[in-house]
């Protein structure tokens, strides 16, 4: 189990609430404010000192990895930049892998990357904001964790009343050392999703269809032969595990039992994907190994069910959608 800061179980008030929870999440596990805006003050650093900073229209902020992120996982502090709309439940984000938000900006124009992606948001370069992207303010339950040391991974998601399904979930999921190519300069995943299908069956046959070059909304997506002529930033599906009884298709999250040694519970790799079919001539196929998820292996559990591993009690992970997320050990608030 890795280093995880948990901010879980939460009740935001509004989106900018919400937000301000993740920024800080973040910053407690190292990241850095490299520049913000609260609308009306734009500065390098964190101009940020309360949510209420981000219920302004267009206020922003960039965030930085840790200095530790030099050291592995292609050797840079990748940055993603996040955006208010004109109301708490829209917003917009963008992802660079090294080249970092310092293009033109002021109090409220984000920066831009050379080599920067959406996340959030329309298509780029026409960037405008995902509207009523988050539920109706103070109708979730709020659940952030970020790893602490490499690969830095993080999670962001919203419960709907009572677990019923996620709401909105981004996650920057760096891939286990060892299990992604070393020529790999960026092995991480990025997800940012919101809808009715969020975390549900995130397999090829689920996101082909928007793992399409740029058309990737929705659907976790990653560089693929980063730095090369051929580099394609496209989706990716978690391949899933199956087998067959008795001449029918079974999966592991429905035939699965305790860990027949232990008797605590067992979870699975998440491996991540390019199938052929999302882009039939260019770059594709294995990714890595999430440093993130975990794959249930049964029997099948609601959303907000723990899973412990450790020991019989410790609850180190959480049923969100088809996948189990790190945990802090409490009993969680869905």
């Amino acid at each position: 189990m890795t280093n995880y800061f948990f901010s879980a179980s939460l009740s935001p008030a509004t989106g900018n609430d919400a937000v301000w929870i993740l920024k800080d999440t973040l910053v407690q596990a190292g990241w850095v404010v490299v520049s913000s805006s609260d609308a009306t003050t734009f500065s390098s650093g964190d101009v940020l000192t309360a949510a209420s900073d981000l219920a302004n229209s267009n206020a922003w902020f960039v965030v930085k990895q840790p200095l530790g992120a030099t050291g592995s996982h292609g050797g840079v502090r990748r940055e993603y930049a996040f955006q208010r709309g004109t109301n708490s439940l829209s917003w917009r984000a963008k992802y660079s892998y090294s080249a970092s938000f310092t293009g033109s900006a002021n109090a409220t124009t984000l920066p831009d990357a050379l080599d920067q992606v959406r996340l959030i948001g329309t298509e780029l370069p026409n960037f405008s904001f995902e509207t009523f992207y988050f539920d109706t303010d103070g109708s979730y339950t709020l659940h952030v964790a970020a790893d602490q040391d490499p690969p830095y991974s993080w999670y962001f998601v919203q419960v709907e009343p009572g677990g019923t399904s996620i709401d909105v979930c981004w996650i920057s999921d760096g891939m286990v050392s060892g299990t992604f190519d070393p020529g790999d300069v960026d092995p991480y995943v990025n997800y940012c999703a919101d809808g009715s299908s969020v975390l549900d069956g995130l397999t090829a046959s689920n996101t082909v269809t928007h793992a399409i070059t740029s058309s990737i909304i929705l659907t976790p997506a990653a560089w693929f032969a980063k730095n090369t002529p051929s580099e394609v930033y496209g989706g990716v599906a978690a391949m899933a595990y199956g087998f067959f009884l008795a001449q029918q298709q079974e999966f592991a999250d429905d035939e699965g039992r305790a860990n027949h040694i232990t008797g605590n519970d067992d979870l699975l790799p998440v491996f991540w994907f390019r199938p052929a079919t999302a882009n039939p001539s260019g770059p594709g196929g294995y990714k890595g190994a999430s440093s993130l998820l975990k794959s249930p292996a049964g029997p099948v559990r609601s959303n907000g069910s723990t899973y412990s591993i450790a020991t019989s009690s410790s609850k180190d992970f959480i049923r969100l959608g088809d996948f189990a997320f790190p945990w802090d050990g409490t009993n969680p608030l869905v």
